[in-house]
């Protein structure tokens, strides 16, 4: 963005952006284009909208019988991979009402 050249530029009649007044159209113009792989192995791009892959870690806890809670990661979802791959959860770690994932009823 900061080295196009003018008149060469990506927007109307080969506009470079105005880097003292960037629109957010063309922030996301240059997002689209960004990939790159963190220190520890995560794929960074964005989306369409230039909005970043999702990422969330599924914590179960409970109050132990110490009187003091416990945080338990028990599955993770990510929406930078495909479908079936995306969420995934261990339920041998979820701890339901004072119970382990084996003592789950249903209704």
């Amino acid at each position: 963005m900061v080295a196009c050249p003018p008149g060469e530029g990506p927007f109307n009649s080969g506009q470079c952006p105005d880097i003292r007044k960037l629109q957010p159209s063309q922030i996301v113009h240059y997002l689209r284009r960004v990939n790159f792989s963190t220190p520890v192995g995560d794929l960074i791009h964005f989306d369409i909208n230039g909005d970043p892959p999702a990422s969330y870690d599924i914590i179960n806890w409970h109050v132990t019988p110490e009187g003091t809670a416990e945080f338990v990661q028990v599955g993770h979802f990510l929406s930078s991979v495909g479908e079936d791959d995306q969420f995934h959860i261990n339920m041998e770690k979820v701890v339901w009402g004072g119970g382990s994932g084996d003592e789950v009823s249903t209704m």
